[in-house]
């Protein structure tokens, strides 16, 4: 499988990745890996788009490798990378000056024969780091350094694309890192990135430009789509493209569609008319391609047809890459309020037509596009992108810590996404800050004509409207201070909209500025007050009221904290904050979360012993004992814990049998008086007991069914033992099933006998702990089995346990017409939602609920 860890640092380069193609599996031809092939192929010229997953996942496993030899994919040749050179030096302007000390570096000995040249070539080629290293160490000045990597990242694409390999999720990330470190690098000595607003709507910044004779030889750009609303003008949002595209995603999400033009004959049945497209670089106007533009018009050849959409919407995200074959029509959509960046590549090599149209409206004559960015510079753009995929690549960690009920984690990920968004490098909020400015001195000119004493009408109208205007601007005002983090001119401009409110009759306006005010004072009261990092400050603030339920930034409250550091002093303060909190009529509640709090604490250092031996391979057949046994030694040597959580107990199988029903906890074996229920026990003994030898045990997971006649009320069956039988028939089932299983050695956990029934709260707390111990779950399925909550939470469990670990079992026993039953596996792809279920003592739901979230930890 391909790894798609980020690679490691290069010692000789600094803060440079290692490039991927140093691992074996990155070169591998994958002319075999299944791929997602979107096609068409109609007679009319129509769009033709592949778009090819390259995550590196399970999905392109079967890949064939190659050797990493000179000549392999992981080598870039002089040659190569002098050519490709050329074109960086033609898109960054590079100065003969500043470039001459590079090609030289590159090749050193291009005077030579060309046969020479050639034998050179091929025993200079070189690994991607190797010349990054080579860079570092031959290039003086860090312009040229920066220039020369751009170059090796291009390169490396365009190894990529020549051999037909996949560019994996960490290629791209080897190159973004160059593209932006050179991007984002103060040039001195001349060379500068520039960036164009395409017709279509992005930014294009050009990396490397090769021309010949006025068409695109091999074009890689930088595409950026804003979250500004600027799209493509939808009139012209159809087009095609002159040389064979290839785009890799870097962030965000595109849509694409693909059209068939025909011709019609009819001008009325036209929906689209042709249009050649031309170039103005302020030289030069024609169909000849310029890599610096600053305009393009596109005029109507009167040539008319209808389009047809032949596929689409085609999704693409992070890591994938798709390809637009030459002339072949599409668009690209992108959400207005969404950032969307890829990489991608004119290359001739691959298909050219230079008469490829751009589609538009029917009656239109020519329509022109100025490509001025308008003060949006590269380096910006790249900062912008690099925030996304730091985005992206943090909450997608948080969505995995959260489908492993890895709390903290999910929280630490999130609150660091969050953070990106409040230091996005360059972001505008001064430039909106001027604007407002101005706009509240016109605002204020306008009103200052007025004359506020008149009793015109018209002229107490317009001084309304233009107070709410001024009041607006105030509101917005603080908005923005606040993004920028100046908070005391925040609550400055939110306090001057409320003044202005003092003889306004309009609710709304009032309503708003209050809000508006209340939000800045609001935020720098919560940094005293709620601070999430540090020692919670609401401890110290208790007498003023602070809130002893702020979650901080790892998802931990003030008492988590007071508990888990075992500060007995701490904890009883913060008790107290919440009893106040509460008003002092809630203690059993506050009881409740201190309860629930300790057991947390408990879960968590419990399951950091258990874990690891849990995510042990299908070939540690004894993953399950060596739980059994740590859990065990856990709770020997914890006091504390011995109190929280019950030992594992269980019911030998043939005991079961002979005693023909199900026992309850305090029942002893005929004969001996023994205890019918036995403890776990490690197999190295420190007394007399023995150790315990189960192959396999079985937890039940069923209702309790105690009505009619002569029925107990504190027992779980009825008076025919129908869920003994039940639990009988079930084992007698699983046997079969699995012949190597001993019977003499299987053992039942069972809820009546295995928890303490005259004290069930450590039984009750440990039924997390106790199913991820047992190597199968049977539920005896009924009607009402998941309209219960006891049965639904157990279920929970171990459709967790099934789907994060290779250890557990877990099976329904249905009712056959013959009167016995049957087992069946469990259910997997069931929702098991707790909220609407059933209990018999409505007081046990605070107990299931704190077991559902607590049942999220075993992931």
């Amino acid at each position: 499988m391909i790894p798609e860890e980020a690679p490691g640092h290069s010692s000789k380069t600094g803060s440079l990745p290692r490039s991927p193609s140093q691992t074996p599996n990155n070169n591998a031809v994958l002319s075999e890996a299944p791929v997602l092939i979107e096609a068409t192929q109609p007679d009319n010229a129509d769009a033709h788009i592949s778009a090819v997953s390259v995550e590196t996942t399970d999905k392109i496993d079967h890949v064939i490798e190659t050797d990493r030899d000179k000549s392999g994919g992981g080598s870039i040749s002089p040659s190569a990378l002098h050519r490709v050179f050329r074109g960086v030096v033609e898109a960054t302007r590079t100065p003969d000056a500043v470039a001459k000390p590079i090609f030289r570096w590159i090749s050193p000995r291009r005077g030579e024969a060309e046969s020479d040249q050639d034998s050179d070539d091929a025993a200079r080629a070189l690994t991607p780091d190797e010349w990054c290293d080579a860079a570092a160490e031959g290039l003086a000045h860090e312009d040229l350094r920066q220039l020369a990597r751009v170059a090796i990242g291009v390169a490396f694409l365009r190894e990529k694309v020549r051999r037909s390999q996949h560019a994996t999720a960490a290629d791209l990330e080897w190159v973004w890192r160059l593209v932006h470190g050179a991007m984002t690098h103060l040039m001195t000595l001349g060379p500068r990135f520039s960036a164009s607003r395409s017709s279509q709507g992005f930014l294009a910044v050009p990396l490397c430009s090769l021309l010949e004779k006025g068409k695109i030889d091999e074009l890689y750009r930088l595409h950026i789509w804003l979250p500004d609303g600027k799209r493509s003008n939808p009139d012209f949002a159809v087009h095609s493209h002159q040389a064979y595209a290839q785009s890799w995603i870097l962030a965000g999400v595109g849509t694409d569609y693909q059209y068939t033009f025909k011709t019609v004959t009819n001008r009325a049945d036209a929906t689209h008319a042709v249009y050649k497209l031309n170039w103005t670089d302020g030289k030069d106007t024609s169909t000849n391609y310029k890599t610096h533009q600053t305009s393009s018009t596109v005029r109507n050849t009167k040539a008319h047809g209808c389009i047809t959409k032949t596929r689409g919407p085609s999704v693409h995200t992070r890591d994938m890459s798709y390809s637009v074959f030459c002339r072949d029509f599409h668009r690209t959509e992108v959400a207005p309020d969404t950032l969307h960046a890829t990489l991608f590549v004119f290359d001739s090599h691959r298909g050219y037509d230079k008469e490829a149209p751009v589609l538009g409206p029917v009656d239109l004559v020519s329509s022109t596009h100025l490509r001025n960015p308008i003060g949006v510079t590269p380096a910006a753009l790249a900062n912008l992108v690099d925030a996304v995929r730091s985005w992206e690549t943090l909450m997608e960690q948080r969505q995995k810590h959260f489908e492993r009920a890895e709390r903290e984690g999910a929280l630490q990920d999130f609150n660091r996404a969050l953070t990106l968004c409040e230091c996005v490098p360059d972001f505008p909020n001064h430039v909106g800050i001027e604007q407002l400015k101005e706009r509240l001195k016109i605002v204020r000119s306008l009103k200052a004509a007025l004359d506020p004493r008149s009793s015109d009408p018209n002229q107490r109208r317009l001084l309304n409207t233009f107070t709410t205007w001024e009041t607006v601007g105030f509101r917005r005002l603080s908005l923005r201070y606040t993004a920028r983090g100046e908070g005391e001119k925040a609550i400055k401009a939110a306090l001057k909209g409320v003044e202005l409110t003092k003889n306004s009759t309009d609710p709304t306006v009032i309503a708003m500025s209050r809000l508006f005010y209340g939000r800045a004072l609001l935020r720098e009261a919560l940094k005293q007050f709620n601070s999430p990092s540090g020692c919670t400050p609401a401890i110290a603030l208790l007498d003023v009221g602070a809130d002893m339920d702020t979650i901080d930034e790892q998802g931990y409250k003030a008492l988590d904290y007071a508990v888990f550091n075992g500060d007995s002093a701490m904890e009883a303060l913060v008790l107290e904050g919440l009893r106040r909190q509460m008003d002092g009529v809630m203690k059993k509640e506050v009881a409740r979360r201190q309860d629930e709090t300790k057991l947390w604490k408990g879960y968590r250092e419990l399951l950091q012993e258990l874990r690891p031996l849990l995510l042990s391979s299908n070939n540690n057949q004894n993953a399950l004992q060596d739980v059994r046994r740590v859990y065990a030694d856990a709770l020997a040597v914890d006091a504390e814990k011995a109190g929280q959580f019950d030992v594992l107990k269980s019911v030998c199988f043939t005991d079961f049998l002979h005693f023909g029903k199900i026992p309850r906890s305090s029942d002893k074996l005929s004969g001996t008086g023994d205890s019918l229920v036995r403890p776990y026990r490690p197999k190295v003994q420190y007394d007399d007991e023995p150790a315990d030898t189960a192959d396999v045990v079985i937890f039940f997971s069923y209702c309790w069914i105690n009505k009619g006649p002569g029925t107990a009320r504190d027992t779980p069956d009825d008076s025919d033992n129908t869920q003994y039988k039940r639990m009988v028939n079930a084992i007698e089932s699983f046997l079969r099933l699995h012949p190597s299983v001993n019977k003499e050695r299987v053992r039942i956990w069972v809820d009546y006998a295995c928890v303490d029934q005259d004290n069930p709260a450590p039984g009750v707390a440990a039924l997390p702990m106790i199913i991820a111990q047992c190597d199968a779950l049977i539920s005896l399925v009924d009607d009402a089995y998941y309209t219960r909550a006891w049965c639904s939470v157990e279920a929970m469990m171990v459709q967790t346990l099934r789907r994060s670990y290779s250890h557990h079992m877990w099976y329904e026993h249905v009712l056959s017409d013959s009167g016995g039953g049957i087992l069946r596996e469990g259910p997997m792809n069931l929702e098991i939602v707790m909220t609407d279920k059933e209990l018999t003592y409505e007081e046990d739901r605070p107990k299931v609920m704190f077991l559902e979230r607590q049942s999220k930890l075993l992931g």
